[in-house]
């Protein structure tokens, strides 16, 4: 929306003394010059759209009454009983059973006074066509109707006679299916309603005789047209883009066309990408208001001229504090809360002056509670991420500890209740949700060694971490999971040996964790789409992929986190983006 330009009080008054003290006359007849103009364009654009609105419901009317048509069609046992026969390849259809058919289908076709044609052309190539024209369905959109399964879907065309004639329509096509076997197609169905009759419609509704009504489907393409030579050629680009990106489903606006200004009036039909569309010129609603602003402007500009001196001062001198006002609403509305109007006198404008301060105070405290409130917010969804993330590990490690005590009588178990104990403490950090990355390696390196005691040669790993990135601060146990991952969802499956690589290194202002392995791999769009899934509806495969990944946009927002690459087979690389905090390694 436009913001409207600004138009300082001073000069509000000054104009309202002049008028209401000198020339009543001259301002009450601007005054009326200006409000007719907006309440007939109100009144007129408001009465026009319920117009369309009524008219659009008489063709979703028309549409869905084809709609239904077409699914009578599907339960006929006359319709369905010729279909499930010409599936056979013994069926042949004659010529008295043709026109039985066809005279039925027509006799169906007549509860709707728009309808065209019906069109049923079996699953062998067997075609009853109420109106005989022989035209054919183009075999790429045969195939595209298929593809929905039973559904249907609307198009606008020329349909083809005998002997090269064209009729402009409106077709609702759809497969028909086997009732017993809805999986089996039996056939083609198009119902086809006539442009010209459709146009009927709204062909009543013109304003005058300079309006246009149209239908425009999704392609912006004239599908239905009181002038006949529109048809199938683009409206407006601009009026086309602004009714697209409208979320409303009717409304209006002005626009500027070659002609003139106009007002465009739209409707959205339902179950389709299509518009109703009204043009009406503005010039011809105010042709008699535009006589009379010639006659009033005259006598305005003199009263002006003449009492302008006269204001001046009482302006200046009464209404200045006014300017003060303006000055700190303006720092004000920059979100300058601590911004003060120093009260003058004891008239409406001290007042207001007064009344300006207590409610930049009342600002001020409210932003900051809700400063307050949005951090403790996130805190808290911080802390629940992080806690789901350490009693998996934990479990896995303790597992793994067991078995090796069980087999191996001592001499490498306390090897590895030394490495979990590290790794524990690590995980821990004192409670604080950052570390640097010296410490996340650190961490890594534990975890490493108790995967080794428990995979042995099954899986190799490397490590390479620049020396400039490891005094940086980090979001704390963000590559062990990725490297969990990477040996449950990648080495482990795949059942032969198999390596993970770990680099860490800095690109300008981004801290990068790449970790790639050899194994199974997996589809990186599947792994993806689960990053992008609300965290209240995810569990199991990915949890703690997406637990990492929401740490990180939770902290430094959606430009960061992970991303997969990766293919069956082929192994996987999760390359990790942080941005680089120095100092203190709050973000």
């Amino acid at each position: 929306m436009n913001t409207p330009r600004f138009f300082s009080i001073r000069y509000k008054i000054a104009l309202f003394f002049l008028g209401a003290v000198f020339v009543p006359l001259a301002v009450m007849s601007a005054f009326y010059f200006i409000r007719s103009s907006q309440i007939i364009q109100e009144k007129f654009s408001l009465s026009n759209l319920i117009n369309i609105k009524q008219t659009g419901y008489n063709i979703d009317f028309v549409l869905k009454d084809a709609h239904r048509l077409s699914l009578d069609l599907i339960k006929d046992p006359t319709v369905y009983n010729f279909l499930k026969n010409a599936a056979q390849p013994s069926f042949t259809l004659s010529s008295q059973s043709r026109i039985a058919l066809e005279g039925w289908l027509y006799y169906l076709g007549q509860a709707n006074a728009y309808i065209d044609s019906i069109y049923i052309k079996s699953s062998r190539g067997v075609v009853l066509d109420t109106k005989g024209t022989g035209h054919q369905l183009p075999a790429a959109f045969v195939a595209a109707v298929r593809r929905l399964k039973g559904g249907y879907t609307w198009r606008a065309y020329e349909q083809t006679h005998f002997g090269g004639a064209t009729t402009p329509v409106l077709a609702l096509t759809r497969s028909l299916n086997d009732m017993n076997n809805i999986t089996k197609e039996l056939g083609i169905l198009e119902i086809n309603i006539s442009e010209k009759k459709l146009a009927n419609i709204y062909k009543n509704n013109l304003v005058n005789s300079a309006g246009e009504f149209f239908l425009v489907d999704g392609e912006n393409r004239i599908i239905s047209s009181l002038d006949r030579n529109r048809l199938y050629r683009p409206m407006d680009a601009g009026i086309f883009r602004k009714i697209v990106g409208s979320s409303k489903k009717y409304g209006y606006f002005i626009n500027t066309l070659r002609q003139g200004k106009v007002l465009v009036t739209y409707y959205r039909l339902d179950k389709t990408q299509w518009f109703l569309v009204n043009y009406v010129p503005l010039a011809d609603l105010f042709k008699e208001i535009r006589a009379m602003r010639f006659q009033i402007l005259p006598s305005m500009i003199l009263s002006f001229l003449v009492f302008s001196l006269l204001t001046v001062v009482f302006v200046e001198k009464f209404l200045s504090p006014l300017k003060d006002v303006r000055k700190v609403m303006h720092k004000l509305q920059n979100g300058n809360f601590d911004v003060r109007l120093e009260p003058r006198g004891n008239d409406e404008i001290g007042l207001l002056g007064a009344s300006f301060n207590q409610m930049s105070e009342k600002l001020r405290d409210l932003m900051n509670q809700v400063y307050l409130v949005r951090i403790k917010q996130k805190e808290a969804e911080l802390n629940a991420l992080q806690a789901q993330i350490n009693p998996h590990f934990l479990y896995n490690t303790l597992d793994t500890i067991y078995w090796m005590s069980r087999m191996e009588k001592a001499p490498e178990t306390s090897q590895l209740i030394q490495a979990f104990s590290k790794l524990f403490r690590l995980s821990l950090n004192q409670g604080k949700e950052f570390t640097t990355v010296e410490n996340e390696l650190a961490h890594l390196n534990h975890y490493i060694l108790i995967q080794k005691k428990r995979y042995e040669e099954l899986i190799r790993f490397s490590v390479d971490a620049a020396g400039e990135t490891l005094g940086l601060p980090v979001i704390k146990l963000i590559l062990q999971p990725l490297v969990e991952n990477a040996i449950y969802h990648g080495i482990e499956p795949k059942g032969v040996p198999g390596e993970i690589r770990i680099r860490i290194y800095r690109d300008a202002d981004l801290l990068i964790y790449e970790v790639s392995d050899d194994g199974a791999g997996t589809d990186a769009a599947k792994i993806q789409a689960v990053l992008e899934t609300p965290l209240d509806q995810k569990s199991g495969f990915g949890f703690a992929l997406k637990n990492v990944n929401d740490r990180i946009r939770l902290y430094y927002g959606d430009a960061y986190g992970i991303v997969f690459q990766s293919a069956p087979g082929r192994g996987t690389t999760v390359t990790v983006k942080q941005p680089i905090r120095k100092g203190d390694a709050e973000p």
